[in-house]
């Protein structure tokens, strides 16, 4: 199956699966609806739906039959960008100190966006003993960007655009009683867009610098957990490998004609290798009583996989560059989450979380307008409603607070086009709304 064919297959799924990053780094913990209301507290320990297959594939031998999640959280991100200074060499005048670049002192770079997931679980007894397959289509990395082509920071982004898609299929094995193992494989789409402007002739006029690529990668994720009904307790931890990226796409410049050197305008062919990271979860799950429940989750990502990504150019673009690189030299980082859940009634049940979540950026000098990241408190607040057995639904709140005014300073250098350097302030803050149907058939 040609690159092209898998495009646009995925196209539909690409226009709502990006986003703004809402979570360390440009981690989707929003995989289903069901945990915005406990900010993800308990994810690899708190059984419910079919969505526990993504979190921890050995919950799924605790579901009492086979079930269907869908769900999406639709997210509104704030990214005010206020620049304090902006310089960039023009492309042909590399000597001396580079100019001031003129443009909007304040840009919004956030938007409204989606995210879908669906999952199917199907638990079953073979010869006494209980096993269960599930299946999950989800998008657990995602980033979007948007700046105006006369945005201060042009010269660095005007848009970055990462999405993913993840086909998972797992299976979970119980070998004794309320003990479960699990494990799943990973089939990832990665298609990335970024696009830049080049300062041209002294900053007068601007050319435009985009790459668009794609890849398949894959890798795996395994779980253990432990039930103990007798003290309404759980115990589960999770991990998901990391996956790379060999990304190949598409290179162009866009030139305006020059009056001594004429169309510089050219193409060609890009790659380059990304890792998304590996991360651990462990969680624990406690019952109090038969109305009360308390939850707590702490996560690893290992962010420092990510470093510097290089990126390789063939064809007619070599005669200008034939190189480029993206510096993040991200940290690991973690991530705390707690929750209580109250059972009201035998139909209603509400949810109550709290998250401090790590930024992998280390400083305003490596933190970039494309990722301007930082770290983040979520509080959440969400609701189960049974409608009958088959059916029951989940809505939930999220809002993320930055916990600092973020500093960005941010230095790109490439021998063909010049030095540009932007320095600004980023006020961040994001509102996530999630809506779930879960299906039961038994």
């Amino acid at each position: 199956m040609t690159k092209s064919v898998l495009r646009l297959l995925t196209a539909s799924a690409i226009a709502v699966t990006s986003l703004s990053a809402v979570a360390g780094g440009f981690q989707l913990t929003e995989q289903n609806a069901s945990g915005l209301g406990n900010a993800y507290a308990g994810t690899s320990a708190l059984v419910e739906d079919a969505s526990i297959g993504f979190y921890n594939p050995a919950g799924l031998v605790a579901l009492n039959g086979p079930q269907v999640s869908i769900s999406s959280a639709v997210i509104n991100s704030n990214n005010d960008v206020s620049y304090y200074s902006s310089f960039s060499n023009s492309l042909f005048i590399p000597g001396g100190a580079p100019p001031p670049v003129i443009g909007n002192t304040r840009e919004d770079a956030g938007g409204w966006h989606a995210i879908p997931a669906g999952h199917i679980a199907w638990p079953m007894n073979i010869q006494n003993q209980r096993i269960a397959f599930g299946l999950g289509v989800t998008s657990p990395w995602g980033l979007t960007t948007d700046y105006t082509d006369n945005a201060m920071s042009r010269y660095l982004a005007t848009h970055s655009r990462i999405t993913t898609i993840n086909i998972g299929p797992t299976i979970a094995w119980e070998p004794i009683p309320c003990f479960s193992i699990g494990a799943g494989f990973d089939a990832q789409y990665f298609d990335t867009n970024l696009r830049q402007q080049l300062s041209v002739g002294g900053g007068f006029r601007d050319g435009t610098f985009s790459h668009e690529g794609d890849d398949w990668g894959y890798g795996w994720n395994a779980g253990l957990m432990y039930r103990m009904p007798q003290w309404g307790t759980t115990a589960g931890i999770a991990y998901r490998s990391r996956i790379n990226h060999d990304i190949e796409g598409d290179v162009s410049i866009e030139m305006p004609t020059l009056p001594v050197y004429g169309n510089l305008s050219t193409n060609g062919s890009f790659e380059g290798r990304i890792t998304m990271p590996d991360m651990a979860t462990l969680s624990l799950v406690q019952d109090i009583g038969p109305c009360w429940t308390v939850m707590a989750s702490a996560s690893w990502i290992h962010w420092s996989v990510i470093d510097t990504v290089n990126i390789n150019y063939t064809g007619p673009i070599t005669s200008q560059t034939s190189g480029n690189e993206i510096s993040l030299d991200f940290d690991d980082s973690w991530r705390y989450a707690a929750a209580v859940n109250f059972r009201a009634t035998e139909c209603w049940k509400f949810r109550l979380g709290v998250m401090y979540d790590e930024t992998p950026v280390k400083n305003e000098y490596t933190r970039t307008f494309s990722l301007p990241d930082d770290d983040r408190l979520w509080v959440g607040i969400g609701a189960n409603y049974t409608i009958n057995k088959m059916f029951n639904v989940d809505a939930g709140y999220s809002h993320l607070f930055a916990l600092h005014k973020t500093m960005v300073t941010q230095t790109q250098a490439n021998p063909t086009f010049g030095t540009a350097t932007a320095t600004g302030k980023v006020e961040s803050s994001s509102n996530i709304f999630g809506l779930q149907l879960n299906v039961k058939f038994s």
